[in-house]
C-alpha cells in the first residue's frame, strides 16, 4: 500500500490465488461501502481512511480460517472420545480397551493436530502484528487529518481494534486446545500390562 497525502491516493496491490473468494466478498463490501451513503460526499468520509482496503481483507481472512479452525476442533474433539472411553474401558466402565497399535495411532494424530495448532498460534501471533502495526500507523494518520475525515479513519480504528481483540481470542482457544491434546496425550500414553 502506499498513500499519498497531498493528492488523497492510496494504492494499493493485492495478490491471492486465483478464484480467492476474499476477494469477491472484499469487492462487495467496497460495493457496499461506497453505494449505502445518501452522496458521494458521506461516501468520500466514510472510505477515506487508507486502511480500509486492508482492514476489509484482513476480517475477511480472519472470518475464512474459521473453518481451519473448527476442522482442528473437531479433530481434537475425535481424539479425546476415543482417549475418554479407553479410559473408562481401564476403569471397568466399559468393555472396549485400545491396543497398543490404536494408542500409537492416536498419539500420531495427537501429535499431528499440536503441530497444526502451533501453525495457528504462528498465524494469529502473526495476524496481530501485522493489525498492531496497521493500528499505529493509522493511529498516525488520524492524528495528521482534518476533522472531515474522522469518521472514516474512527470506522477504521473500530475495525482494526475488533480484529486484533478477535485474532488474541482465537489465539487463546488455540492454546486450550493444545492443553486439551496435552491432557490427552498423558492419558494415551498411560502405563498398560502387555
Amino acid at each position: 500500500m502506499s498513500f499519498h497525502k497531498a493528492m488523497a491516493a492510496t494504492t494499493y496491490i493485492v495478490v491471492s490465488g486465483d478464484g480467492d473468494p476474499i476477494i469477491e466478498v472484499s469487492k462487495q463490501r467496497l460495493k457496499d461501502a461506497f453505494a449505502q451513503p445518501a452522496s458521494s460526499q458521506d461516501a468520500s468520509r466514510k472510505t477515506s481512511d487508507p486502511f480500509f482496503l486492508h482492514g476489509v481483507i484482513a476480517q475477511e481472512s480472519f472470518l475464512q480460517s474459521k473453518s481451519v479452525i473448527t476442522k482442528l476442533r473437531h479433530r481434537l474433539y475425535d481424539q479425546l472420545d476415543v482417549v475418554d472411553d479407553d479410559k473408562n474401558a481401564r476403569e471397568g466402565k466399559t468393555e472396549l480397551a485400545l491396543n497398543r497399535d490404536a494408542l500409537r495411532g492416536i498419539t500420531k494424530n495427537l501429535h499431528m493436530i499440536s503441530q497444526d495448532a502451533d501453525v495457528l498460534v504462528s498465524s494469529t501471533e502473526m495476524g496481530t502484528m501485522v493489525v498492531e502495526r496497521m493500528a499505529t500507523a493509522q493511529a498516525y494518520l488520524k492524528t495528521m487529518s482534518d476533522s472531515s475525515s474522522r469518521q472514516g479513519h474512527n470506522q477504521v480504528e473500530d475495525m482494526l481494534n475488533q480484529l486484533m481483540h478477535s485474532l488474541q481470542s482465537r489465539k487463546r482457544w488455540i492454546l486450550g486446545y493444545k492443553s486439551r491434546k496435552d491432557i490427552a496425550m498423558n492419558l494415551a500414553s498411560y502405563p498398560r500390562s502387555p
